[in-house]
């Protein structure tokens, strides 16, 4: 049920009140927030190798980078290319709170930040953090196309 929060309850499955396995939603932030220097610029026609190479190096497994894929590939209107970038945990814990109990054992909240773009831009590519799955584990993944 949502009123001005969720609140739902997950078994161990991860069934969400017994029908759902997954809770979408959109949300407009309403603050700019400060993005890193590093990411991809990726040609529009190779996004779909570019998720399949990097959404498990951010610690989707594989029907999350799945699902990940499809709905992003659906979603980001063409353009000669993109440039993505992670938005920061710290930037995302702080616009998106999330308040679970019991608390996960482990949390992944996955959000990248895409911009159209007419030509290629060069970019440090991020190093990877490992996220290993351990009890309880809480997946979030989005994105902002701005």
């Amino acid at each position: 049920m949502y009123e001005n929060k969720w609140h739902i309850t997950a078994d161990k499955s991860g069934l969400i009140d017994k029908k759902y396995r997954y809770l979408f939603y959109e949300v407009a932030l309403d603050k700019s927030f400060p993005l890193s220097e590093e990411g991809w610029s990726v040609q529009y026609n190779a996004l779909s190798r570019w998720f399949d190479k990097h959404l498990n190096k951010l610690g989707l497994n594989k029907k999350e980078a799945t699902d990940f894929k499809t709905y992003w590939l659906k979603n980001l209107p063409p353009s000669n290319y993109y440039t993505i970038k992670m938005v920061q945990p710290e930037i995302v814990n702080g616009q998106l709170g999330l308040k679970i109990d019991p608390e996960p054992d482990s949390l992944l909240r996955v959000l990248l930040y895409f911009v159209p773009s007419d030509s290629t831009v060069s970019l440090k590519e991020p190093k990877n953090n490992s996220f290993t799955r351990k009890g309880f584990v809480v997946v979030e993944w989005g994105g902002i196309l701005k």
